[in-house]
């Protein structure tokens, strides 16, 4: 009867059925027994949406960055899927949701879709579920999928082994007090020309396209 409902669940969801994604969702990050049935199941769906990973620094801006580009995309027509990392509750374990917060606009957008997921005790900046919610997001058929990590240090380098594109975001006003502790992302990415966005946003009309500033964002190209 479980198989029976999960896979009904599955059916849904390929049919993009929000609530159905949310529940799959749940299953997945609770680690479920269906969790292999599942997975084995959107397999042969996933492998289409664009993975940006998004990392820095607590305070650097990630989610500002990770709304702007959500709304970039959304002006291309393009659905987009978030995964926003948070720390855990100490009270009841789930995510702190600080990142949904930032995102409201976005809430009630049909092409959006936002998940928190907590920490729960995890090093490296994401969830141990993250992987798995990227490909429901994936099956689901999203064209981009923008996961933001919690604010990380010089050795939560996870994210890298997740995304397409992993942009490193920088508070230039911290910069000097971070150099040390950041050196290990920048090892990790390149320096991004004002002229050459994300994957994701090439030939779209993004705000700061023409900004020297934009430079500060490193983008690298996951494994």
């Amino acid at each position: 009867m479980a198989e029976d409902r999960t896979e009904a669940l599955v059916e849904r969801m390929l049919a993009r059925d929000r609530t159905a994604l949310a529940r799959l969702m749940t299953l997945v990050e609770n680690r479920a027994p269906e969790l292999p049935a599942i997975m084995s199941r959107i397999y042969g769906h996933t492998g289409r949406a664009h993975v940006v990973g998004i990392t820095g620094p607590p305070g650097a801006g990630k989610s500002t960055i990770a709304d702007g580009l959500t709304a970039c995309l959304r002006a291309a027509e393009r659905r987009v899927g978030i995964v926003a990392v948070d720390p855990s509750s100490p009270f009841s374990g789930g995510a702190v949701l600080g990142d949904r917060i930032r995102m409201q606009a976005h809430f009630l957008d049909p092409g959006v879709f936002i998940r928190s997921l907590s920490t729960r005790g995890s090093h490296g900046g994401v969830a141990r579920a993250t992987r798995d919610m990227i490909r429901l997001l994936d099956a689901f058929g999203v064209d981009a999928v923008l996961v933001e990590t919690v604010g990380v240090g010089q050795t939560e380098l996870d994210v890298m082994r997740l995304a397409d594109t992993v942009v490193v975001v920088r508070d230039r006003r911290r910069l000097r007090r971070q150099q040390g502790r950041s050196r290990g992302r920048r090892a990790d990415a390149f320096r991004a020309r004002p002229d050459a966005p994300p994957a994701p946003l090439r030939g779209l009309d993004y705000p700061g396209a023409a900004d020297p500033g934009f430079g500060q964002y490193r983008v690298g190209r996951g494994p």
